[in-house]
């Protein structure tokens, strides 16, 4: 039995208008995941975390920057999910209130389905960071 996942679709998409962000605003993203393995996710014991995020600057100081990423909800859902099923789960994305240099930053937020202490099926997201009056 394996574990396996599918992305069937994300809201807002990568390089969509949405995911330009002033700072301090919010984004919610979300993610249609489908279980394409063969092992059920079950309800009870799978968990939707956040996994990592990274930093794209010209600015050092800027490396330590963050979305203060948080998950809508920190289960899979009610019920299993059975292979062949799928669900979508949901973060909150914040951008940070300032940062440094005259250029956007770019972050990538990403997260994991974690079932039977295995981290597997990992969507991410990239959002642009601009201060009011810059460009994207």
């Amino acid at each position: 039995m394996r574990y396996s996942c599918q992305l069937i679709d994300q809201v807002p998409r990568d390089g969509a208008p949405a995911t330009i962000l002033k700072v301090g605003d919010k984004l919610d993203v979300k993610w249609t995941l489908k279980n394409n393995g063969t092992r059920k996710w079950e309800a009870a014991t799978y968990s939707w975390i956040f996994w990592k995020e990274k930093v794209r600057s010209d600015f050092p100081a800027n490396a330590s920057l963050s979305t203060n990423p948080y998950p809508l909800k920190t289960s899979i859902g009610p019920k299993d999910i059975k292979p062949g099923e799928s669900v979508t789960l949901a973060a909150e994305l914040t951008a940070p209130s300032a940062f440094d240099g005259n250029k956007p930053v770019w972050i990538t937020v990403q997260y994991a389905v974690v079932g039977d202490g295995v981290k597997f099926c990992t969507p991410y997201i990239q959002i642009e960071i601009i201060r009011p009056g810059m460009t994207p």
